[in-house]
């Protein structure tokens, strides 16, 4: 496997919109380039991580296969790069990178990759949660790129479908200069993706942001020994709210079921998911939550517009309150994590 940095000055987006959701954590852009898209038949022979450094830098990480032996070892890599960072931005890594590293791994044998973190997709967003997708002729990653004006500073000319030849070309290659030239494009492919991918993060303020991180999800980071949670659902369900996803770490069980000492019920499974319910008031239909129950200190709560005398009215009939929804989950988990100490403290000591 050869391992290459680079380091480049890009200014950070700066955006309470982000800072919201993401704020003080360490993010990952993420991209991978295979033989195929069918993981059973297809080895992985490329990733990139793009982490910012600074305020005005940052630094690409990119893991190539140099022969076909190497997958097991850039997936050894990838698990000890996942560990620095807090949150993934993709482009359709949702359905695509992140399953096929998974799969990869349990094809070659090795250790499930069970790092779920909390998946920033631009792709899923655009599609989803935005007018942008209407007046394109498609969302491929290059056609955003050139709606936002930042195609001139790709230098890759080639597509995904173009590296797999030129990686087929590379390994039957002896000449190693050519060999050099051919992995070169390859690399170039993958790391203009990574920079363009960064330099597009912007697009969020054409987005319904808000309704998009409630339905695809946000990161909550762990404390007082609860594990990082990638929130994946956080709205009302008939009578109850609920906060569920996946946490990262090792595996373990935790049930606290619904008492007169707190107004919740919670669960972490030994795959991976956890889960709350808690209780919600219906009034004309609509759902709301009493803050006093669980919150000592709600004042910053006040400003979002679902608050109303002590209450957080999480949906209007069948309308979810996506960003005051998201908003109290975030609060209530970094609550009840603050107050209670987790299992793994005692079961994995620092």
């Amino acid at each position: 496997m050869k391992t290459l940095q680079r380091e480049h000055t890009v200014k950070t987006f700066q955006s309470s919109l982000m800072d919201q959701y993401f704020g003080g954590m360490r993010m990952g852009v993420f991209d991978i380039e295979t033989m195929g898209i069918v993981a059973e038949k297809s080895p992985m022979i490329l990733a990139g991580l793009l982490t910012p450094l600074d305020e005005e830098r940052v630094r690409i990480t990119q893991y190539f296969a140099e022969k076909p032996g190497d997958e097991a070892a850039i997936i050894g890599a990838l698990r000890r790069h996942f560990q620095e960072i807090d949150y993934l931005v993709t482009y359709n890594g949702r359905q695509f990178d992140v399953p096929y590293l998974r799969k990869r791994a349990k094809l070659l044998g090795l250790a499930p990759f069970r790092y779920n973190l909390s998946n920033l997709d631009l792709y899923m967003l655009i599609k989803g949660y935005s007018e942008v997708s209407f007046f394109l002729k498609n969302i491929k990653q290059k056609t955003v790129e050139a709606y936002v004006g930042f195609a001139d500073d790709r230098r890759d000319t080639i597509s995904g479908v173009e590296s797999i030849f030129l990686y087929e070309s590379f390994q039957q290659c002896q000449d190693a200069e050519l060999r050099d030239i051919l992995a070169n494009r390859i690399l170039l492919h993958n790391h203009d993706d990574l920079l363009q991918l960064y330099r597009l993060l912007p697009i969020i303020r054409q987005l319904d942001f808000h309704k998009g991180i409630n339905m695809l999800g946000f990161p909550v980071l762990g404390e007082n020994g609860w594990p990082y949670l990638s929130v994946t659902r956080a709205r009302a369900v008939g009578r109850e709210f609920e906060i569920s996803g996946q946490y990262n770490g090792p595996e373990f069980s935790y049930v606290s079921y619904d008492t007169f000492l707190h107004y919740y019920s919670c669960e972490f499974y030994d795959d991976g998911d956890f889960v709350f319910k808690i209780p919600v008031e219906r009034h004309k239909g609509n759902s709301f939550i009493r803050l006093s129950l669980y919150f000592d200190d709600f004042s910053d709560l006040k400003r979002y517009p679902g608050f109303a005398n002590g209450f957080m009215l999480v949906s209007r009939g069948l309308e979810p309150c996506h960003m005051d929804s998201s908003m109290f989950a975030q609060k209530f988990l970094r609550d009840f994590m603050q107050k209670n100490i987790c299992p793994l403290a005692s079961m994995y000591p620092l």
